[in-house]
């Protein structure tokens, strides 16, 4: 609990201010560039990228879905999940945030690129 003191002294920040402290959609590196672990959705010639509850392709585990020009936060490392398609093939899902649907999911990291 704050004393009268502390509520007199302490300034408040505003929403930009608060996300760039923790990390948020408007928090730059060092070098006044977005942080490392921002990425743009690239690359899709037609349709959506599904943001997905679980790293693999099935239809029911859609929770959003994500276009060209969306940004994301990544939240995890990498893993690969073989394809339901090809199975010599895998698919590289990373666990994210996606910033315009204020959700977290996992999405095929081929269409992320650096902002």
């Amino acid at each position: 609990m704050t004393n009268e003191f502390e509520k007199n002294n302490m300034a408040a920040m505003n929403e930009q201010e608060l996300e760039e402290v923790t990390g948020g959609k408007n928090a730059l590196s060092s070098h006044g560039r977005p942080s490392k672990n921002y990425r743009k959705v690239k690359g899709l010639s037609s349709g959506y990228l599904a943001l997905r509850s679980a790293p693999c392709y099935d239809s029911r585990n859609e929770i959003g879905k994500l276009y060209n020009g969306d940004k994301v936060i990544l939240k995890s490392d990498t893993i690969y999940v073989k394809d339901d398609f090809n199975k010599n093939d895998s698919t590289p899902y990373v666990y994210v945030h996606a910033c315009d649907l204020n959700m977290d999911g996992w999405v095929n990291k081929s269409f992320l690129h650096h902002c």
